[in-house]
């Protein structure tokens, strides 16, 4: 018994200075990350909130899309993640030292989910306030619900996370890394309901709709819509945090199994 404590200890010791190692490369890195961020988050909302207005788009459209854009951050660190993990796997292969530390292989792989979490988290919690700067009258910070923006920014980051390891896993070489983001990103995230509300996908295809249900994506768009904007849309909140749950379990299951096969650890 006392064996097993001791293991137990000693392995979340070694996690705890892993997460130390993490957290000094985030800060290295985290002002060029907040400058990228900074310049799209700023240009796609002064140009739904001030320049598509003109074409007949209604005025509430640049506040619609915040809701949209703080979904969608988390989503564009998926590949920077999977280039450094191909990268690694063809190069360093720092990650199969970390496979034999003695703790099990696969907190190896959770400790990468959460730390490509934490980097979306760092970037996304930025986004609301620009966002207000930059549409000001447009949006009220009274409209938000911050229990229920806690949790689905906290819910969907955690599975970016996972979609960055699950992504890494289909990727064979560096030579194919060109197509994560036409196969993997960009579908998911364009179809996920980021310009659009399910509910109208719905009124005009209910099968497309439904079709859409299929994607993680929409749920983390629909949930923070209803954070946001106090919008609960055809899909109820809760039921949008649980989903999101489940795909990043799943996810996360899958991908480990395929990494297992691929660099033959036990």
């Amino acid at each position: 018994m006392k064996s097993k404590l001791r293991n137990i200890f000693s392995s979340l010791y070694i996690l705890k200075e892993s997460f130390k190692t993490d957290v000094k490369i985030i800060k290295k890195g985290f002002w060029n990350e907040w400058i990228d961020t900074f310049i799209w988050v700023s240009t796609t909302l002064l140009i739904a909130a001030y320049i598509l207005p003109n074409f007949g788009i209604l005025a509430t459209y640049g506040a619609f899309m915040l809701a949209g854009v703080c979904a969608s951050v988390g989503q564009f660190e998926t590949f920077p993640c999977v280039v450094n993990l191909v990268a690694d796997f063809e190069g360093d292969y720092r990650t199969g030292y970390y496979l034999t530390l003695p703790y099990p292989s696969w907190t190896v792989f959770v400790r990468k989910v959460i730390y490509y979490a934490a980097i979306a988290c760092l970037l996304g919690v930025l986004v609301l306030p620009i966002g207000k700067l930059l549409l000001w009258n447009s949006f009220s910070f009274s409209q938000v619900d911050f229990v229920k923006y806690a949790a689905i920014f906290f819910t969907s980051n955690i599975f970016y996370g996972v979609l960055g390891l699950w992504t890494a896993s289909f990727v064979p070489s560096s030579a194919r890394l060109g197509s994560v983001w036409m196969r993997f990103v960009y579908p998911l995230w364009i179809l996920g309901c980021f310009q659009f509300s399910w509910k109208v996908l719905y009124a005009w295809s209910p099968t497309l709709a439904y079709t859409d249900l299929l994607n993680p994506i929409t749920y983390i768009s629909e949930g923070h819509r209803a954070a946001i904007l106090g919008d609960q849309s055809a899909i109820n909140f809760w039921v949008c945090i649980a989903m999101v749950l489940v795909f990043s379990v799943l996810g996360c299951v899958h991908a480990v199994s395929r990494l297992r096969k691929r660099l033959d650890f036990v």
